[in-house]
């Protein structure tokens, strides 16, 4: 599994799904029960600031004693002794008063210790001895500490209190139970936590749905791509759509593979041809050292003999040296860099090289060469020349024509090399430029050759940057039309 986990990239993918959602989800929840628990205490606190706001009054300076009930306040000073006109009436009894909704401020401490709400108040003298306790409130209040001044907010187990100290040195607290909140924040925050698990729960699952959707066609890529690589070349992976990054990456991979199965029957079909040209020379030389061996023979038997293993030899080279260029040529290794080449003036030098050959064949060789600068080798271009002029005319008529033509046109310059032959039927041409294709009914007669030439032609070509095309027609003579791009151009 650890492995599994390490390598597979659809359990990398949950995991970092779930990582980010899981801080989401968390951050989410702990905004939402800040925002709740702010919200709660800033309404405790209003309504003990509220409460603040009704005792205050009550503690400050009255231009009449107060009322004290007896066992309320524990204090030996005796109270002073009064007129019969200077009494005063006894206290209202205790209550508050409401007017339009809003609580009056307290009239007397004596109210305080009457009031039966859930705040509770606790007055100290600035000694620190307590004075006044309404019956809410808890019997271990402590004192403030004595440093503290001004208002102060603490929370004291479940109590949330308010100290408020008063320059007349006294100071009183107000404060209520809010324990009720605090089960009701911690209630929320575990419903948080458990919509939030499910959430997680959810995502994490529609989340595994998608990734195995997502990693579908690369499961058909890798399976695909583990038959091809067990020889079955003909296996194509399925597109799944037409609109998305997997589609094209599939269709690279098809193209890919289908160049692949070509290249490879190309590979067979080139062995296995290059195999049976070399079989012909290989038993005429075999037939003819096995004769000359078997018996003697008179010395013009045995220079027969070796004239004819001289000419399968030769015949061998050739063909040795052809496929050594059509590897480089699949390579790309073309031994030197390209530079500015005139190919009138190398078109010209293959004319004055094939003039015997040509009148050997009763050939009529010419030439049409207007300048023409390209950017390529100068023997591989030497080799083109020479291939297609050769052909011409091997596979001409006696009393033929073959005319070579370099032309500078403003988007390329042409190379053509025409002739008056047999030409080529129509069924031929696509097959023209394969490796060791033969035209048997344009090729028909004793003509040397292993079929490489064009192939190797072609190959040199497509190198340059340039295309061929021939056109000929049965006793007509053929057409060969090379492209080639100038010397700063690309041919498109």
């Amino acid at each position: 599994m650890r492995f599994r986990f390490n390598k597979s990239l659809r359990w990398r993918l949950q995991f970092w799904h779930a990582i980010l959602l899981s801080l989401v989800l968390v951050g989410f929840g702990w905004t939402a029960w800040s925002l709740q628990k702010i919200s709660t205490f800033n309404r405790i606190d209003q309504e003990l600031e509220q409460q603040v706001r009704m005792v205050a009054p009550a503690l400050r300076p009255h231009k009449r004693p107060p009322y004290f009930r007896s066992g309320d306040i524990h204090s030996n000073t005796p109270i002073p002794e009064m007129a019969e006109s200077e009494a005063l009436p006894p206290p209202p009894p205790p209550r508050r008063e409401f007017d339009d909704g809003e609580p009056k401020p307290f009239h007397d401490l004596e109210e305080i210790e009457f009031d039966d709400s859930p705040v509770y108040t606790v007055v100290w003298e600035g000694n620190g001895s307590k004075i006044i306790r309404s019956l809410a409130a808890p019997s271990n209040t402590p004192p403030p500490p004595p440093e503290t001044s001004l208002s102060v907010t603490r929370m004291r187990g479940d109590l949330r209190e308010i100290i408020n100290f008063l320059p007349e040195g006294k100071c009183f607290l107000v404060g209520r139970n809010i324990r009720a909140e605090l089960l009701s924040l911690r209630s929320f925050a575990w419903i948080l936590s458990a919509v939030g698990g499910v959430v997680l729960l959810a995502s994490l699952g529609i989340g595994w749905l998608l990734t195995l959707a997502v990693l579908r066609p690369l499961l058909s890529i890798s399976s695909t791509a583990t038959q091809i690589a067990e020889g079955d070349l003909s296996q194509r992976i399925p597109v799944p759509e037409a609109d998305s990054e997997i589609a094209d990456l599939v269709g690279v991979l098809n193209r890919t593979f289908s160049r692949l199965e070509a290249s490879f029957v190309r590979q067979a079909q080139f062995t296995a041809d290059a195999s049976h040209e070399l079989r012909t020379p290989l038993s005429i030389i075999l037939t003819h050292t096995q004769n000359a061996l078997a018996r003697d023979r008179s010395s013009t038997e045995y220079r027969e003999s070796l004239e004819a293993c001289q000419r399968a030899a030769r015949r061998m080279k050739e063909l040795a040296e052809s496929l050594l260029a059509l590897v480089r040529l699949d390579h790309r290794d073309q031994g030197r860099e390209r530079g500015p080449c005139n190919l009138d003036l190398i078109a010209g030098d293959a004319i004055d090289l094939l003039s015997p050959l040509a009148a050997e064949h009763r050939i009529s060789l010419s030439g049409e060469l207007d300048p023409a600068s390209c950017m390529g080798h100068p023997e591989q271009l030497s080799q083109i020349v020479v291939n297609l002029v050769t052909n011409a005319i091997r596979y001409n008529s006696p009393g033929g024509r073959v005319l070579v033509r370099t032309v500078s046109q403003p988007h390329c310059i042409l190379l053509t090399v025409s002739d008056t032959g047999r030409g080529i039927a129509c069924e031929d041409i696509p097959h023209l430029f394969e490796r060791f294709y033969r035209a048997d009914k344009a090729r028909s007669g004793n003509v040397s050759g292993a079929g490489l030439g064009l192939a190797i032609t072609r190959e040199i070509v497509q190198a340059h940057g340039g295309k061929i095309e021939v056109s000929s027609e049965l006793g007509a003579g053929s057409l060969f039309t090379i492209y080639f791009p100038h010397l700063e151009k690309k041919l498109v």
